[in-house]
Order: C-alpha cells, then sequence, then structure tokens
C-alpha cells in the first residue's frame, strides 16, 4: 500500500472514530434531556428528594444510582449486612443493585424485597416494619 493510501485509511478511521464519539455524545444528552423532565414538577422532584432522604446509609449519588434502577426501592444493604443484622438472605435470582463503593470500585446492594427470613428470628431493617415512627437525631 502506498504512503497515500495508509494516509486515505488513517484519515477514514479517525473520521469514523469522530463519528462513534459524536453518536456517544448525542445519546448521553438525550438521555440528560429525558431524565430532567421526569422532574419537572414540585411533586416529582420532591418525591425524588423523599426517596434520596430514605438512604440515609449511602451518599445522595448513591441514592439516585439506586433510584435509576429501581424507583420502588425500600431499604438496600448488602448481602453480608442483611444476613449479619437481619437473619435474611437474597432470594434466587435477585437483581443486585449497583452503587459506588467507598474507596473501591463497585457495590452490590439487594432491596428488602429481594430478601427472605433465615429462620424465625429473622427481623426487618426499622425503616421497613414502622416508615413513619419518629427517630431522634434525624
Amino acid at each position: 500500500m502506498s504512503i497515500q493510501g495508509i494516509q486515505a485509511s488513517l484519515f477514514e478511521q479517525s473520521r469514523l472514530s469522530v463519528d462513534v464519539e459524536r453518536d456517544k455524545t448525542r445519546r448521553a444528552l438525550d438521555d440528560l434531556f429525558n431524565l430532567a423532565r421526569k422532574y419537572r414538577t414540585t411533586e416529582s422532584y420532591r418525591e425524588l428528594l423523599r426517596f434520596v432522604t430514605r438512604f440515609r446509609f449511602y451518599s445522595p449519588f448513591n441514592a439516585m444510582l439506586i433510584h435509576t434502577q429501581m424507583p420502588g426501592a425500600k431499604y438496600v444493604a448488602p448481602p453480608d449486612r442483611w444476613l449479619r443484622e437481619y437473619g435474611r438472605r437474597i432470594t434466587t435470582g435477585a437483581h443486585p443493585l449497583v452503587i459506588l463503593q467507598p474507596m473501591g470500585p463497585v457495590m452490590f446492594v439487594f432491596d428488602v424485597s429481594d430478601t427472605e427470613p433465615v429462620d424465625e428470628k429473622s427481623t426487618l431493617p426499622r425503616e421497613v416494619e414502622k416508615p413513619f415512627e419518629p427517630r431522634h437525631g434525624a
């Protein structure tokens, strides 16, 4: 292949790369605008804030990740916390929710709806059993 042919081939690959990046950017912006439309009313935005404040163990960003993956989530925890603190295990076929782990890459958490009691001593988190009970310091 001649130098001119190699240059033409490199130019074509570069142009294709630019087109791919432009399409990615366009899709990302479309997704952003579509998500922004979801919270156009005060009430829908208030519901989003209520959802985020329910997840006090996690950062607001992680709460938003949970909301994006499972808008109806009630209470999430990793499998080891479900077992250790509540005597519950993750059900077969449960869908993990991906959040960012402090000082690490990602962490998988599961909603209470994806758990089952290990035995009769199993409990549920207070926020699930009595969601409207006042808490001190909250």
